[in-house]
């Protein structure tokens, strides 16, 4: 219904906001993220798994 007119909107700012500093914005982030995956997966999960894996590799590189 509603959330499909603003979900393409939000994608981007929660994305961003999941990685900020404070906790709380980072959590509401994800809970939001979760919650538009779930409605629509087809569309939003190869998003999330292009960028984990993109993080992932961040990390590695970072540890290495």
């Amino acid at each position: 219904g509603q959330l499909e007119t603003v979900a393409d909107m939000l994608w981007t700012p929660l994305f961003e906001n999941s990685e900020n500093q404070e906790e709380t914005t980072r959590n509401v982030a994800a809970a939001c993220l979760g919650k538009l995956t779930t409605t629509h997966p087809s569309r939003y999960l190869p998003q999330l798994h292009v960028s984990i894996s993109k993080d992932a590799l961040r990390l590695w590189l970072t540890l290495c």
